[in-house]
C-alpha cells in the first residue's frame, strides 16, 4: 500500500518515522490541497510496520478525530527523506 501511495499521490512534503504505544510508524505528510476550500493543515498517511495504512486525514487541521497524540509522536520522530522511506517495508513494489 505504501509503494502505490507513493506511486499515485503527490511528492510527500515531510516523512517522520515514530513510535506509539510500542508501534512504529510512518507519517507521510502531503502537500495542502487546494481548492475548493481552504486547507488548515496537510493530509497526512500513516503507515505501520505491516504495510497497513493505519490512518489519515485529508486535513490536520480540522480533524479533530486524528489527535493531536499521534501527530505530537510523528512531528518527535525521526524525519526522514523520501530516499530513507525506501527501507520502509512496502515502500517499493
Amino acid at each position: 500500500m505504501l509503494a502505490d501511495h507513493l506511486a499515485y499521490k503527490a511528492e510527500p512534503d515531510e516523512i517522520y518515522v515514530y513510535s506509539l504505544d510500542g508501534q512504529e510508524y510512518v507519517a507521510v505528510f502531503g502537500p495542502y490541497q487546494g481548492l475548493p476550500r481552504i486547507p488548515t493543515g496537510p493530509p497526512v498517511y500513516i503507515f505501520d510496520r505491516n504495510d497497513r495504512l493505519t490512518d489519515w486525514s485529508p486535513d490536520i487541521g480540522d480533524d479533530e478525530r486524528f489527535g493531536s497524540r499521534r501527530l505530537n509522536a510523528a512531528y518527535n520522530g525521526c524525519r526522514i527523506t523520501r530516499e530513507e522511506l525506501v527501507k520502509w517495508p512496502g515502500a517499493t513494489r
